[in-house]
């Protein structure tokens, strides 16, 4: 035992000397430490701190500019509403006048003919009102409207279109048409994005906005209205000339097909 503690006792001494000189080292450390420490401190600028607090406390700056502007609320939501009374207004033209004449066309004149005469009135109808729509919003609501043109022969070209697809749902659909086109309208005032814009609506209307025209009334008026983007514009106008054609040619065909007299039209069938 007594060789084991001699031996320990010989580790502990030489682990000492160990000891010392690794404290020498540290202390000969934070000497040069503290020098360099010093050095620094005397060589470092601390000057502009005010603006060195601002960079560090807001490193990026950002540079705000506006695409458009839009005077008061009613101007934004005007698009909207604009669709929606000449939707309306055309509805209510077809109370008043046939969609399709068929004493013209029984007298033997062309489907194209008996189609474009019939359809005058409505367009007509939809002229006076759409005038009267537009000149009430400029000049007594005084909204902004930036393009003072355009507004009036955009909504001179939607006030037609609404009136040849009525004319085309009248011819077609007969009395039942009126109810068609008030389910348009519905579908119409959910899906064009005059409240909201369509990424927040459901997904069905997501999918039918595209496919119906008072989107286009929408997007194209707002644009002529508060904005900038021309491509807006051209789209606009061009997918309503598609809708006022295609309701056209549809109303043409139907014209032609009442040409042919059924007994059912020279003795109707009266129910009590």
């Amino acid at each position: 035992g007594s060789k084991a503690l001699q031996d320990g006792a010989e580790t502990l001494e030489s682990g000492s000397s160990d000891l010392t000189n690794g404290l020498n080292d540290a202390f000969s450390g934070s000497e040069a430490l503290a020098r360099g420490l010093l050095e620094g401190s005397q060589n470092m600028h601390v000057g502009a701190t005010q603006e060195k607090a601002s960079m560090l406390s807001s490193p990026v700056s950002l540079k705000e500019t506006y695409y458009s502007s839009v005077k008061n609320y009613g101007t934004g939501f005007a698009p909207y509403f604009i669709g929606l009374a000449l939707w309306v207004g055309a509805l209510m033209g077809s109370f008043i006048f046939k969609p399709l004449n068929r004493r013209l066309i029984l007298s033997g004149m062309s489907p194209i003919r008996a189609a474009f005469v019939s359809y005058m009135p409505l367009g007509l109808l939809a002229l006076v009102q759409v005038f009267l729509l537009l000149i009430a919003l400029q000049f007594g609501l005084k909204l902004q409207i930036d393009n003072v043109i355009a507004y009036y022969i955009f909504g001179v070209a939607v006030a037609l279109t609404f009136a040849a697809l009525i004319q085309m749902l009248m011819g077609v659909f007969g009395f039942p048409g009126k109810f068609i086109a008030i389910v348009l309208l519905m579908l119409q005032l959910t899906s064009a994005a005059g409240t909201f814009p369509i990424e927040q609506t459901p997904k069905f209307f997501q999918v039918i906005s595209p496919f119906l025209p008072m989107t286009y009334v929408v997007s194209g008026m707002r644009e002529i209205m508060t904005g900038l983007n021309i491509g807006v514009i051209i789209e606009a106008v061009g997918m309503l000339f598609i809708f006022a054609a295609l309701s056209f040619i549809i109303t043409i065909s139907t014209a032609r097909g009442k040409r042919m007299v059924s007994m059912d039209d020279l003795h109707p069938l009266i129910q009590f």
